[in-house]
């Protein structure tokens, strides 16, 4: 009774071969992938509430909507914006245009969300005008995906939180992010 004999290994499952990856896309030099991203960054006692009626609307004077471009080979922040609510697409690609010609090169790729910002079909034309390729989009929920410029994000927002109180100036917000990003 206390000796059993050896069980019989199940058959493994039949697996399907996984489907051929996608390429993914390396940064080789500098400006050749760019990372794209909005995140909201809470004035004074930030979000205290997050249900309605009492939630506190994602906009000024409550929160400052702040865009960051990080390029993928140096880590390097190339533009910071804020923005008084969410910004729309041609805000995005207005703030896109200025950092190009601020940094002199236009990047190969641009990886970002599939915010509305960027999953449409002006801002793919104006990819195309501006000789960059169809931006690639960061996997749901895949680690590592727009990690770069996620962590960028957190640094920004982690310095931010060491002042007392995040500015109602949007001109001041602007300098401690330049400040940051240098």
């Amino acid at each position: 009774m206390l000796v059993k004999p050896p069980a019989a290994r199940p058959a493994p499952p039949e697996t399907k071969p996984d489907p051929p990856a996608k390429r993914l896309v390396t940064a080789k030099r500098p400006n050749h992938v760019w990372h794209v991203n909005l995140t909201v960054v809470p004035i004074g006692g930030g979000f205290w509430c997050s249900w309605l009626p009492l939630a506190l609307p994602q906009r000024w004077p409550f929160c400052w909507w702040v865009a960051v471009i990080v390029d993928h080979f140096s880590r390097r922040v190339l533009g910071a914006a804020t923005f008084f609510c969410q910004p729309s697409s041609n805000a995005v690609r207005s703030f896109l245009g200025r950092t190009i010609q601020n940094v002199g090169a236009a990047p190969k790729y641009i990886v970002c969300d599939r915010g509305p910002q960027f999953d449409n079909s002006r801002f793919r034309k104006w990819c195309r005008r501006n000789r960059i390729r169809p931006p690639r989009y960061g996997a749901l929920g895949q680690h590592g995906s727009i990690a770069v410029v996620e962590r960028c994000i957190r640094t920004l927002k982690e310095n931010l939180r060491c002042l007392a109180a995040v500015s109602y100036s949007r001109r001041s917000l602007q300098r401690e992010l330049n400040l940051i990003a240098e």
